[in-house]
């Protein structure tokens, strides 16, 4: 771990910008940077918290205590004075540590209050001894939209607040890499943006979403791209408009997306129904939050695996996948596009708030997966939309094609009548749970991280990183090895296969009941510990250290 900073305040302050511009000057000095934040389910007012993780390894999850904590109010330096070893703070604020006037020195150059966050950021990129011109270029890009009045105040309070540093003898002095050049190329991205842009390169071209936190960003990110990729991103006056209005773009041919969380996907369920009786493909973005009810809307969690798995009434199959970082959510939104098309099932991606809210830096997304379509216009003979097939996948045309056919969310015949003929049902419901066995084949293996162990820590979803870097610290005290299921459903049994012979297994996962555990046991396998987190806030991998070595 190289440093830790973190920046807290009232909200409207500017906090997360203050954290993206940090972690943005350190990305571009070759390092590789984690942001996450806290902010209080409130509509307006609280206070906010960004969190920036600084090293020279690929990192993407928290850790305990903070290297240097910038106060810019009371709350702030009295909440997190405990675990900070240096704090920044200025006029108003009682703490130990380095007083900074960063009111003085925004009245100085004759700016907006807010500016005290480049005071602080040039203070504190002059306390870890990395050069300005790193902190300068990020906010030469970030504040020329805004016009050389704010911009050049901007820079002059960010070089006071480096000048004061300077002056210090402490330094923390953190040189930028020698890699320099070629890390500089890379992104700082969201779990949200990658799953905007890998349902893009999936071919979606239809969104449909109600606002609800934390899936929300995504319709920010959709919405100014319309007219230039040909899309639609509709926000429309419910959940149930949202589902209902992906599947009616799908039903026409257009490959569609809905996005929510677990409040919004409880809307849904009746349409993810339809979806499923039809055959038209469909996927749902669903990024959790803890409930149940409103829950806790700006907090994280993982309580929807099972809600997802059996969501509405009946029996169908779907697909659901629980990436586990942003390289996987955008290659695994593209995959899942083409899945749901090709065997006409709904589609689910889970996230949850901590993985599509924090901020990684990473390489330009790339994947290797073309887009595959499934649709016909003409076929020799009667056309039966719901023919039975060794494969159970019919042959599907749109409407607007020579084909002409018929849909009912009712039971139906081949050709989709009604019918509700008892040897019928049981030819219909066998044939669209047929799917399943060739589903299994066009998904990725499950694949044992190996260190040799005979503990195996098992989880899915957004534990996948921090499990990852806990079994890197773990390595010089026990041999532990990890599994990341990505696949909900279809449940793959090879990841019952591998558990078998992992030795003792520990379940990790931000939940209560030990959901993705109950799912294991449900497909033969039972697990030896449950390692739980459920107050709405992510592990750290001092938790999971902490925690896998209580059990030796």
């Amino acid at each position: 771990m190289r440093l830790v900073w973190r920046i807290g305040g009232k909200a409207g302050e500017g906090i997360n910008n203050a954290g993206l511009i940090f972690a943005k000057t350190f990305m571009r000095a070759g390092f590789h940077v984690f942001m996450n934040t806290e902010l209080p389910s409130l509509i307006r007012g609280g206070h906010n918290i960004a969190t920036v993780r600084v090293d020279d390894k690929k990192i993407a999850c928290p850790v305990n205590g903070v290297d240097i904590l910038v106060a810019l109010d009371q709350t702030t330096a009295d909440s997190y004075r405990e675990e900070s070893k240096n704090i920044v703070f200025g006029e108003g604020v009682k703490a130990e540590g380095f007083f900074v006037p960063l009111q003085g020195v925004v009245d100085e150059v004759g700016g907006d209050s807010v500016m005290r966050n480049s005071v602080a950021l040039g203070f504190s990129i002059g306390l870890a001894g990395l050069d300005f011109k790193f902190l300068k270029n990020v906010l030469e890009d970030d504040f020329k939209s805004k016009g050389e009045t704010v911009l050049g105040a901007n820079l002059k309070c960010a070089e006071k607040g480096f000048e004061i540093a300077s002056k210090l003898k402490f330094h923390m002095v953190l040189e930028p890499l020698k890699s320099e050049g070629k890390e500089s190329k890379r992104i700082l991205i969201s779990g949200n943006h990658a799953i905007a842009f890998g349902s893009l390169k999936g071919g979606c071209r239809f969104f449909s979403a109600y606002p609800m936190t934390p899936a929300s960003p995504m319709m920010e990110y959709l919405a100014p791209l319309e007219r230039d990729l040909g899309i639609v991103m509709k926000q429309v006056e419910d959940e149930i408009a949202a589902v209902n209005m992906a599947i009616g773009a799908s039903y026409a041919g257009a490959r569609s997306m809905a996005f929510t969380s677990g409040g919004g996907f409880s809307l849904m369920v009746e349409g993810l129904g339809l979806s499923g009786m039809t055959e038209t493909p469909v996927v749902i973005a669903e990024v959790q939050r803890p409930g149940p009810s409103t829950g806790l809307p700006t907090r994280t969690g993982q309580e929807d695996f099972k809600f997802v798995l059996s969501a509405s009434q009946g029996e169908f199959p779907r697909i659901v996948v629980a990436p586990g970082d942003c390289e996987e959510l955008f290659e695994e939104s593209t995959r899942l596009f083409n899945l749901v098309e090709k065997y006409q099932v709904p589609g689910i991606l889970l996230s949850d708030k901590f993985l599509s809210e924090s901020f990684v830096d990473c390489a330009p997304l790339e994947t290797q997966i073309k887009n595959e379509r499934f649709l016909i216009d003409k076929t020799a003979g009667v056309y039966k939309r719901y023919s039975l097939t060794e494969t159970g996948v019919s042959p599907r045309a749109v409407p607007g094609s020579d084909l002409i056919f018929r849909s009912t969310s009712d039971e139906h015949d081949e050709e989709g009548y009604f019918d509700e003929d008892a040897e019928n049902r049981v030819k219909m419901t066998e044939k669209r749970w047929g799917k399943v066995k060739f589903i299994k084949k066009d998904l990725k293996k499950p694949e044992l991280v190996d260190n040799g162990g005979d503990l195996t820590l098992v989880g899915t979803g957004s534990t996948k990183n921090v499990i990852r870097e806990a079994v890197e610290v773990l390595k010089g005290k026990v041999k532990v090895n990890h599994l990341h299921v990505l696949y909900l459903s279809p449940f793959q049994e090879e990841v019952v296969k591998i558990l078998e012979s992992a030795g003792t297994v520990v379940c990790v996962e931000n939940n209560y009941t030990g959901q993705l555990a109950s799912i294991l046991r449900e497909n033969g396998f039972e697990v030896d510990y449950h390692l739980l987190k459920f107050d709405g806030r992510p592990f750290t991998v001092d938790e999971v250290v902490e925690r896998v070595l209580n059990l030796r």
